[in-house]
């Protein structure tokens, strides 16, 4: 018997974490700006890096955070996660039938669902099932696919599970939620142990990942060329929403107006300059010439110094507002 979900569909963002958690909210109705919460999860002042640029650099950390911090913005969630290679919330042999019980019973419930790779490796909200599996939208299925049989889900390479129900409750004070948030921010920039992947790095670190991939000249493949398009797509992406996010906190708290200028100044230069790597290397053409000029690299090196310095200024700007909020 089939059972789908009305209405409930995917936010279309590059960060297809926070795109689903928008279609959740939207989906319950709950009062939640984009803005809000991009800044308020912490997600839109992350950066992870893999040191050869790899386009998984987006997904390929631990998430805590954003669970940890969405109570405080009007939302929570519960799930389940599972690795083929380390141990998760649930054993590997169980998950797929794991994953499938609890997505039923969130959709039996009305509670809005969302996986990772239906598809392609990114996050994908649930919107229904039948008797053979899974109904979803997002990247790449943006009018809705399926059945994908719920058997198949986690059988690839990567060989990952994970289901994250979105339950409403009340939120927190603005001032509780933007110091929480920044405090995780400040945290994840000093790439924890456990939450930072081997051969990734978060915060200042991830720039110098990046930047001395362009100035190594290495010989460069296609995968390449997808991974510093999407990185700088997803990136960018993130500190727009950085500096949005950082203008209704600062309209919603309406005290130290001074620092969160302070800190949109820095947050605007990290967006504009890590926009400028974009345009270098524009995703949806993904050229690998585009990689292997010499005096594009350079132009890139040089914005993505000027957003590294500006990030720099940035995070000292959000210690200062933890110390007063």
């Amino acid at each position: 018997m089939a059972k789908m979900l009305d209405g409930y569909r995917f936010k279309s963002l590059w960060t297809t974490h926070i795109g689903c958690i928008k279609g959740a909210v939207d989906y319950l109705n709950l009062d939640i700006s984009l803005p809000w919460i991009f800044g308020g999860t912490g997600h839109a002042f992350v950066m992870n890096i893999h040191e050869e640029l790899c386009p998984s650099g987006p997904t390929a950390w631990r998430f805590q955070m954003l669970f940890e911090l969405a109570p405080n913005l009007g939302y929570k969630t519960d799930g389940m996660a599972a690795f083929r290679n380390e141990k998760g919330s649930v054993d590997w042999v169980d998950a797929p039938e794991a994953a499938w019980d609890f997505t039923k019973k969130c959709i039996d419930a009305n509670v809005p669902v969302y996986g990772w790779e239906m598809k392609v490796p990114e996050f994908y909200c649930v919107h229904g099932y039948d008797d053979v599996g899974y109904y979803y939208n997002g990247c790449l299925a943006n009018d809705g696919e399926g059945p994908k049989p719920w058997q198949e889900l986690g059988q690839t390479e990567i060989g990952y599970i994970e289901m994250c129900g979105v339950h409403p409750v009340e939120p927190a004070p603005p001032a509780k939620a933007v110091k929480e948030a920044f405090e995780k921010v400040l945290w994840f920039a000093e790439n924890p142990e456990g939450y930072v992947f081997p051969k990734y790095a978060s915060g200042l670190k991830a720039y110098d990942y990046w930047m001395k991939f362009l100035d190594d000249s290495v010989d460069y493949q296609e995968g390449h060329a997808h991974g510093i398009g999407y990185n700088a797509e997803v990136w960018s992406e993130c500190r727009k929403f950085a500096v949005d996010f950082l203008n209704e906190a600062k309209f919603k708290i309406n005290d130290h107006v001074e620092l969160f200028d302070t800190a949109i100044e820095h947050y605007s230069e990290a967006r504009d300059a890590i926009q400028c790597t974009a345009d270098l290397y524009p995703f949806l053409s993904r050229q690998l010439s585009y990689l292997q000029d010499d005096e594009r690299r350079a132009s890139a090196v040089k914005d993505l110094q000027r957003a590294r310095d500006a990030e720099e200024q940035g995070l000292e700007a959000l210690a200062e507002l933890v110390k007063v909020l």
